[in-house]
């Protein structure tokens, strides 16, 4: 909806956007600055940051989103952030960048240091912003690397006299609130009633029945998303009847059935190749053409994906929203989940993806593999020499469900935990822990548990 001076606006967002659109005009006048920005899926963080840099006036806009598949990859997010601004790596110093290429596994090395990680990060941003500013778009925070968030929540404390702004956006979480401490937050809510109408109403392109329109607005509780698919996919009429009928409208779990119902009027070889992209996730259209080529998936599914508007095929593939994966997977059976992780698995590896394929082949096991078991602490042995402990203790806790012998399986556990507490994990630690029993156990792994249990028991 336009308000008179070009820019387009959001219903019901005016206070929102002012907030997030001062850090951009901020950062454009020279002061650096970040903004946290949480709340449901669907309630509109993408959009609202989206409006903020629709119009960056100059600024270099760095724009990178969170995938489930890479949150046990150290470092994967900031790699991908940091990969544009490389030409300026010959700014830093030596030590950053080194730290900068091992966390992204360009060099090998010792684990790099995370703060030199972080001054790295912030020293590129500032090199780059020394001829344009920077605005970092991060989106689905709650989907980045625990070493990532860290660096950039680092970044972001720093923030001061440099022409940099970061924006982040993130499901509530935890973990992220813990890592992001500090960092000034705005919290998104459901839209109020009448902009919740005007926003069902502009969507629909009519007036609807205003009694159906204020009950449609209360069951969807004001989330944006829910009520542009309702106007997407429903007359004025059918709004109206759905508004006063007894049963619930497509909301939150209602929401997905919705997306569900749209892939498989798409047709069977489009919902095939929507598993695919949603249980990669990664965005990387090479890895799902040859996973679904490899599970005789039709040819041009991909393009219906598209038409059928719940995809996008740039340079990295998107969903049309995060609630479209989460349907089509989930109401996909186990078997076939694991049948499209097992062609993944396979279509990473020869990918050159090792990390990546192990991770699916994990998903893809079922019972005990002690095969796949050992990749994943394979893995997991990569992954900590690039210094990511909190992936390392991911992968070695799923590598243990996966493995047959007691003792490996006990000695496994002990070492994700031994990876958790170093990362500050107490009570993870002490979680992974609990069901060792130390019959299985031979003296030097007894010690290790003991250690454990009192550096978890000191948390």
């Amino acid at each position: 909806m336009g308000d008179g001076d070009g820019t387009t606006r959001l219903v019901g967002r005016e206070d929102e956007e002012r907030r997030v659109r001062a850090v951009v005009a901020a950062a454009r006048d020279g002061t650096g600055g970040a903004l946290l920005v949480t709340g449901e899926p669907g309630i509109g963080k993408t959009a609202l940051l989206d409006a903020a840099v629709r119009d960056p006036g100059g600024a270099l806009v760095l724009r990178v989103a969170g995938y489930e598949a890479e949150a046990t990859i150290p470092s994967a997010a900031v790699g991908r952030l940091v990969a544009p601004l490389r030409a300026h790596a010959p700014a830093l110093p030596a030590r950053q960048q080194q730290a900068l290429d091992t966390a992204a596994g360009r060099v090998d090395g010792p684990p790099p240091d995370p703060y030199l990680v972080g001054l790295g990060v912030l020293g590129l941003l500032a090199a780059a912003a020394g001829a344009a500013p920077v605005i970092g778009v991060l989106d689905d925070l709650h989907w980045f690397d625990a070493e990532s968030v860290s660096a950039l929540a680092f970044v972001a404390r720093r923030l001061g006299v440099e022409p940099v702004g970061l924006l982040f956006a993130t499901r509530d979480d935890d973990r992220i609130d813990v890592a992001m401490a500090g960092i000034p937050h705005l919290r998104l809510a459901g839209l109020a009633t009448a902009p919740a109408v005007a926003l069902l109403e502009a969507s629909l392109g009519e007036a609807v029945d205003p009694l159906s329109a204020a009950r449609i607005a209360t069951a969807t509780g004001g989330n944006p998303l829910a009520l542009i698919d309702l106007a997407d996919e429903l007359t004025a009429p059918e709004l109206a009847a759905a508004g006063i009928a007894g049963s619930p409208l497509p909301v939150g779990r209602r929401l997905e059935a919705h997306y569900v119902a749209q892939a498989q009027q798409a047709g069977p070889g489009v919902e095939a190749w929507l598993l695919v992209a949603a249980a990669d996730s990664t965005g990387d259209l090479a890895l799902v053409a040859r996973a679904a080529e490899a599970l005789d998936v039709p040819a041009g599914a991909a393009e219906q994906a598209e038409a059928a508007g719940l995809v996008g095929l740039g340079p990295i593939l998107t969903f049309h929203h995060p609630l479209v994966r989460a349907a089509v997977y989930n109401a996909a059976g186990g078997a076939s989940r694991r049948r499209t992780h097992a062609a993944l698995a396979t279509a990473a590896t020869d990918l050159g993806l090792t990390e990546l394929g192990a991770w699916h082949a994990g998903r893809a096991a079922i019972g005990t593999d002690d095969r796949v078991a050992d990749r994943l602490e394979a893995a997991a042995d990569r992954a900590a020499r690039r210094g990511g402990l909190v992936s390392r203790a991911s992968v070695l806790a799923r590598a243990a469900e996966l493995t047959s012998d007691a003792g490996v399986r006990a000695d496994r556990r002990i070492a994700a935990a031994e990876a958790t507490l170093a990362a500050g994990g107490g009570e993870l630690a002490k979680a992974l822990v609990a069901g060792v029993d130390e019959a299985d156990l031979d003296p030097r792994s007894r010690g290790r548990l003991i250690t454990v249990r009192v550096g978890a028991a000191m948390f």
